[in-house]
């Protein structure tokens, strides 16, 4: 973001990066294949149902619309 608003014509020294307030490393675990059968029997999905999770905003910027229809790209599991 810092170099698009240089870009833009932004001044270098009024830019301050934010980093994310996540830290990532929480959620990078693996999950057991039986788990995830069992979740999908759950909520009445098939083995071979792909399944997208955000907690974005379903806005036209954020491009889950784009996300959602590369959903049929991703190989089998």
């Amino acid at each position: 973001m810092a170099e698009w608003a240089v870009k833009l014509g932004v001044q270098k020294e009024k830019i301050i990066v934010v980093p994310n307030g996540v830290d990532l490393q929480n959620f990078k675990f693996p999950i057991p294949s039986l788990k995830i059968v069992e979740l999908k029997q759950e909520l009445n999905l098939k083995c071979d149902d792909k399944v997208l999770i955000t907690t974005s905003r379903l806005v036209l910027k954020n491009a889950v619309d784009d996300v959602i229809r590369s959903l049929q790209f991703l190989p089998d599991m």
